[in-house]
């Protein structure tokens, strides 16, 4: 209860300013004069319709104050993204929570592109890095900058370090409640961890899961990283293949296959299964799409997810352990 009243104390206070600035309650003018967050705006008043007004002013200092604020609200966002994707503990309930603060954070955005009357001293370039919505800023802490990319490099190298995200954590787990505990790798759709510098901070993801498309690499991250147990899960690199569509469209392909536990209140035990994943890397060397495929249907992830003894009773038979077809490189 704590972080939805958190979150949701976080996401009202932005919308009494954006509702302030934009139309005319006259309660949301004194709710902003009582708690002082009207500092760098023109207030307009009058006794039949009192207005908060964003206006071109002409001195530096107040223009200051303008941008200060609007990108304090973004920052604000960005705080209560982390607070929520800490606290939440419901990998569907943070990943609502999630979409509600990027979307409004959209939605900012494009109204304060939008409003004529507001002066930004600030290129645009720049202003729609500080307004980033937080699933699509910088999963390091560099927040809001491409800096920390690495450009430029050759299709084996990103290759190689795919290859790492995959299998640089390998550990002895049980796959199966009725057989002994084997090696499989811990990568990083277990752990959400990942080498961020290759990817785009707006990526995007898309798949077979409901939770598809996500746009954006840290809330995928953020994602990945609490949805399987890290202990009773693993996530097996069958196979790596580079596939050079045309010269200006690079993909890798990773086979693989994956099962354990999800993290939802029952514990839910996932039957192995396999999948493919395509990397798309842009003309700058930055992978920006990550498109996912399975080998089962998505009515069959979710009845194993909801109900697994159902399932494994209704698929028993079909075993998808090696369903994967993997071409020769």
């Amino acid at each position: 209860m704590r972080s939805l009243f958190n979150l949701i104390s976080g996401l009202s206070i932005s919308s009494i300013v954006l509702i302030s600035a934009f139309t005319p309650p006259p309660l949301s003018y004194q709710y902003l004069l009582k708690n002082s967050i009207n500092q760098g705006l023109r207030i307009t008043e009058s006794k039949k319709n009192p207005t908060l007004q964003l206006q071109t002013i002409s001195s530096n200092e107040d223009k200051e104050k303008i941008e200060n604020n609007i990108f304090t609200i973004f920052e604000m966002l960005d705080n209560v993204y982390t607070q929520s994707n800490r606290d939440i503990k419901c990998p569907f309930f943070r990943r609502r929570a999630a979409d509600i603060i990027d979307r409004f954070a959209m939605i900012l955005r494009f109204l304060i592109i939008r409003h004529k009357s507001l002066y930004l001293d600030v290129d645009l370039d720049t202003f729609m890095i500080k307004s980033a919505p937080p699933g699509c800023r910088s999963a390091s802490r560099d927040k809001g900058t491409m800096h920390d990319k690495i450009k430029g490099l050759d299709i084996h190298e990103l290759y190689d370090i795919v290859s790492y995200d995959w299998t640089n954590n390998k550990r002895k787990i049980i796959s199966n409640s009725n057989t002994a505990a084997d090696h499989h790798h811990v990568g990083y759709y277990i752990t959400g961890k990942l080498n961020s510098t290759i990817y785009r901070n707006d990526c995007l993801f898309v798949g077979p899961d409901p939770d598809m498309p996500v746009h954006g690499l840290r809330k995928y991250l953020s994602a990945a990283s609490k949805l399987f147990h890290h202990k009773q899960s693993f996530a097996d690199l069958l196979d790596l293949q580079i596939l050079h569509q045309n010269e200006n469209e690079r993909i890798i392909i990773a086979y693989w296959r994956i099962g354990g536990v999800i993290m939802l209140p029952w514990k839910p035990r996932i039957k192995p299964y396999t999948g493919k994943t395509e990397y798309h890397i842009d003309n700058d060397g930055l992978i920006y799409l990550h498109k996912e495929s399975w080998d089962i249907s998505v009515l069959q992830a979710f009845v194993s997810t909801m109900w697994p003894d159902i399932a494994n009773k209704i698929w028993s038979s079909k075993d998808n352990n090696d369903r994967i077809s993997i071409p020769s490189s």
